[in-house]
Parts: C-alpha cells; sequence; structure tokens
C-alpha cells in the first residue's frame, strides 16, 4: 500500500493530536517545525499530497505558516507544479488561518486557468489573468 506524503507544519502541536490512528497508518507524516525546515523538504522531496499549516510558527526566524504557504506557491509556480491535492490549515489564529487558505485557494483558482498536456506540462496561460492581483490580500 503506498503511503501519502503529509508534510504537518507546526512547532508545537503533535500530527498525533489530529490524525488518529488509523488515518497516520495510511500516511507518511514529516512534522515541520519551522520555514527553513518546510524550504528543505520542499526542494528536496517536491510537493506532498497533503499538507496541513499552523500558521504561528514561534520561530527565531519570524517566519510563519503564511510564509510557508507563499513559499508553496512560488516554489508551484516556478516549477511546474500542482499544489497538493488536499491541503488545510490547522491554526487557532482566525486571521492567519483565513490568509494562509486565501492565497492557497486563489493560486487554486489561477491553476485552474492554465491548460496542460498529457503529460502536465502548461501549454497555454490565460492572459487576461493577472497573477499578482490575484494573490494580493486586500
Amino acid at each position: 500500500m503506498n503511503k501519502k506524503l503529509t508534510y504537518w507544519i507546526d512547532d508545537e502541536r503533535s500530527p498525533r493530536w489530529y490524525f488518529t490512528d488509523e488515518e497516520l497508518e495510511c500516511r507518511t507524516v514529516i512534522w515541520i517545525k519551522d520555514y527553513s525546515t518546510f524550504e528543505f523538504y520542499l526542494k528536496h522531496m517536491g510537493v506532498p499530497e497533503e499538507i496541513h499549516f499552523d500558521h504561528d510558527l514561534g520561530s527565531a526566524e519570524g517566519k510563519t505558516g503564511y510564509d510557508c504557504a507563499k513559499l508553496l506557491v512560488e516554489y508551484c509556480s516556478e516549477n511546474n507544479e500542482r499544489l497538493p491535492s488536499e491541503y488545510a490549515c490547522h491554526s487557532s489564529n482566525p486571521a492567519g488561518h483565513d490568509n494562509i487558505m486565501s492565497y492557497l485557494n486563489s493560486y487554486r483558482k489561477i491553476e485552474a486557468t492554465k491548460l496542460r498536456d498529457e503529460n502536465g506540462v502548461i501549454t497555454h496561460e490565460d492572459p487576461s489573468i493577472n497573477i499578482k492581483e490575484i494573490l494580493t490580500l486586500k
């Protein structure tokens, strides 16, 4: 059985607090506690099938889960990758939660404007779409 690669981004809460034992059995969960570790895994292992964000990472870097979401979008855009099929935010910070989800959902809309061939290569992008405008939170 292939296990779903899942990145769990949270500096404090264990993925065991969120997933049941049965859910953990079908996943390979990598617990990521800060931005630089997320950057490392994204660069070396690529985009996972599933990702869960916390907003307030409490690291000395000063980076948040929102910064991780922006890095994910940048990585996907530059490497012709799609966002994970599943993503969620489990942050208890309401504004941080909304910012992460809005950013990812906006990029998902952009992905839908890209026409791909059978190999997943982008063959056409809708020129009427202003990516920077869509990704700018107001």
